[in-house]
């Protein structure tokens, strides 16, 4: 009787032994009982279901997401004390990514095709954070009229646009994203300068959201107004809106995401943003929010580094309020 009884224990305990193995790392995926969990400020859970419905058809990687103001997000990634931790930070402004990356919130990524097809303006230098989609800035128009008007941002400064012009507020990660470009493409002086001039010819105070906003140029309120296309896009009716024109670069508001610092499952987490990476991750994340893939931009985007954008936020945020834009 000895050497049955052995032999069993000795068969449990490799029974085990496998069932360790499948533990959150596991490529078997789908025996998973917890998903992963991503922290997002914007734009919510049931816009982002569709993109998850997809990433598990493709995968068998559940996610769950978890909405909150990007502040909160930050401070808990860095806490470890939310329950439950996140894996995944994503963020509707690039200010956000870089400055989780920057307050050590972010671990860095591992390489990967998915990734690596990311153009490097669209990259974090230190590797821990990726541009995921992009929403260009755009110049609204109360008619399709006066859209046959191919106008640069810094055309609304001018004289004729005097109590023509709305915009909302400073704090929208678009229109701070609009002015850090300003400040890398004409220097902090005349940035400010243009700025001042948008806030002279305001036909209204900011608005508080960019719905606001576009209703205001719907009603006739406004005759332009600048926004992120993804606003416009969700506005019934859409009013029209361009780019500017080529020569002139087009400033872009960018979701980031990256990996948290505590993630239980890195590894998973990984997989996750190597499939967002992809052109069917792309294709399904810009249907989803009404942005653009970063896989291949247009010519007339900006091409200056995200990261360096990020790192304008503070001397935007400051800009603004020295030119009242509140």
């Amino acid at each position: 009787m000895r050497q049955p009884l052995l032999r069993l224990l000795g068969l449990l305990l490799l029974l085990t032994g496998c069932g360790d193995r499948s533990g959150p790392e596991a490529a078997g995926t789908e025996m998973r009982a917890e998903p992963v969990v991503v922290y997002a400020d914007a734009p919510g859970a049931a816009t982002l279901r569709p993109v998850f419905e997809a990433l598990a058809a493709d995968t068998a990687i559940r996610v769950t997401v978890r909405e909150a103001p990007a502040a909160r997000n930050l401070d808990d990634v860095m806490s470890n004390t939310a329950v439950p931790p996140a894996d995944l930070l994503l963020t509707k402004g690039i200010a956000d990514i870089w400055r989780a990356g920057d307050d050590g919130a972010l671990r860095p990524l591992k390489n990967s095709a998915g990734i690596d097809s990311v153009p490097d303006a669209f990259r974090d230098p230190d590797g821990q954070w990726f541009v995921l989609a992009a929403d260009p800035v755009v110049i609204v128009y109360r008619s399709a009229a006066d859209a046959a008007r191919a106008l640069a941002y810094t055309d609304l400064a001018g004289d004729e646009f005097q109590g023509r012009l709305c915009l909302s507020s400073s704090t929208l990660p678009g229109n701070r994203a609009l002015i850090a470009h300003l400040i890398a493409e004409l220097e902090p002086r005349p940035a400010e300068r243009i700025v001042r001039l948008w806030i002279r010819n305001l036909a209204l105070p900011p608005y508080d959201s960019a719905a606001g906003l576009l209703e205001a140029v719907q009603a006739g309120t406004c005759r332009y107004a600048i926004a992120r296309r993804s606003d416009v896009l969700a506005a019934t009716p859409p009013p029209a809106y361009r780019l500017p024109p080529n020569e002139t670069a087009t400033a872009i508001s960018a979701y980031g995401v990256g990996i948290a610092r505590h993630a239980r499952y890195a590894e998973l987490a990984q997989r996750v943003l190597d499939w967002l990476a992809s052109s069917r991750g792309q294709e399904q994340f810009a249907l989803a929010t009404r942005t653009m893939s970063v896989t291949a931009p247009p010519p007339e985007w900006s091409s200056r580094s995200q990261s360096e954008l990020g790192w304008l936020d503070e001397s935007a945020r400051l800009l603004a309020e020295r030119a009242r834009w509140r």
